[in-house]
């Protein structure tokens, strides 16, 4: 069956970040920008619904819950560029705004808790995750100056949405030398991380996009556990499966890494998505998937794998965006590689990443 969003929102309210919430939308229409958004499903999703992260220039920012037809059941308008999201305990969705912050938002689309933005040396960006223990790490710059310039280098905070507690855990300065890792994407911002995950440990994974590199913090903050391909690692995968500007590092068990593989400025071009499994001290690829497209995605793009074996990958850079091939669009595939849900989205430049939500009630 084959579905095209025109205006079709199914249920929900509709909130602006920073300011009153507006619920004054009608149940079957959509506002004027995201209407234009036109979303093509085929198949069957296994997950109730997928997370869009959609970005527009001149048009809809923010998140839309869309379902297995195509059709967006909810959705929560940012103000800039929607940069994360993670799911609490209770239901809530939590997502980062870029320069605003963050916001805890409930099924109505009222704000229950925010976190806002400090100062642009320190901002927010590219990822959060929600931890076992019901709290939120996310990613923010953290500048110092270096070689007589300030360099953007990263941190890592935990904020509670409760009890409002905001600890910095972790910051690069003090595991990482900009003198010896680095690549020549470094300029005034040194490493670009890009996603967060907490490992089954209890260990922390991050994505650094300018190493080409996934690395594991100790769950203590402590030290470095490993490193991961590209620059200076620790753990090496052979030169003909390396990763490049890779997304959404996750271990799913010990040893067993899934990536969005962006693949930048590597032969083809076209980005994946790739499992590795980490033995002895080296990473061989065990899973990988392109679609049949070849769609290359210069930046951004996802890879989470479900409970049910399958995978969730998402290719977000529309054609001709920083050499992208496009479309902007996602795929839901067996371990074999079978296509069983495939989903169109026009209308945007960029869609951030795609997540699996299996339990919200708009």
């Amino acid at each position: 069956m084959r579905r095209f969003l025109c205006g079709w929102l199914l249920a929900g309210a509709v909130s602006i970040a920073g300011s009153a919430r507006d619920t004054g939308s009608a149940p079957n229409a959509l506002p004027p920008d995201l209407a234009k958004v036109r979303i093509t499903a085929t198949g069957t999703l296994s997950p109730r619904f997928a997370l869009v992260h959609l970005f527009s220039d001149d048009g809809f920012k923010g998140y839309a819950l869309v379902d297995s037809a195509g059709r967006i059941a909810w959705y929560y308008r940012t103000r800039d560029f929607p940069f994360g999201a993670g799911h609490r305990a209770n239901g809530n969705f939590v997502f980062m705004d870029k320069g605003y912050g963050l916001v805890e938002v409930d099924r109505t689309g009222a704000i229950v808790h925010e976190l806002r933005q400090r100062d642009a040396g320190r901002e927010m960006h590219h990822g959060i995750v929600v931890t076992p223990r019901d709290t939120v790490l996310y990613l923010a710059f953290d500048t110092e100056p270096f070689d007589g310039k300030p360099l953007k280098g990263e941190a890592i905070w935990e904020w509670n949405p409760d009890t409002g507690d905001d600890v910095k855990r972790w910051r690069s300065w003090d595991h990482l030398s900009p003198a010896l890792d680095r690549s020549a994407r470094t300029a005034g911002e040194w490493l670009h991380a890009n996603s967060l995950w907490v490992g089954p440990g209890g260990n922390t994974i991050v994505s650094f996009h300018y190493l080409d590199q996934v690395i594991s913090i100790a769950p203590d903050w402590q030290s470095i556990e490993w490193r991961l391909g590209g620059v200076r690692p620790t753990i090496h995968a052979p030169e003909e499966e390396r990763t490049s500007a890779q997304h959404t590092a996750a271990e799913l068990s010990p040893g067993r890494i899934l990536v969005f593989d962006n693949r930048t400025g590597l032969p083809g071009p076209y980005s994946r998505a790739a499992e590795f499994s980490i033995e002895a001290g080296a990473a061989r690829v065990r899973w990988q998937w392109r679609p049949p497209n070849n769609n290359y995605s210069s930046a951004v793009g996802s890879a989470r794998r479900l409970s049910n074996g399958h995978t969730l990958v998402a290719f977000g850079m529309s054609a001709g965006r920083n050499g992208s091939s496009g479309p902007t669009e996602a795929y839901e595939v067996t371990t074999g590689g079978q296509v069983v849900w495939h989903l169109v989205v026009e209308g945007v430049q960029t869609m951030f990443r795609v997540e699996p939500i299996t339990a919200f009630a708009p």
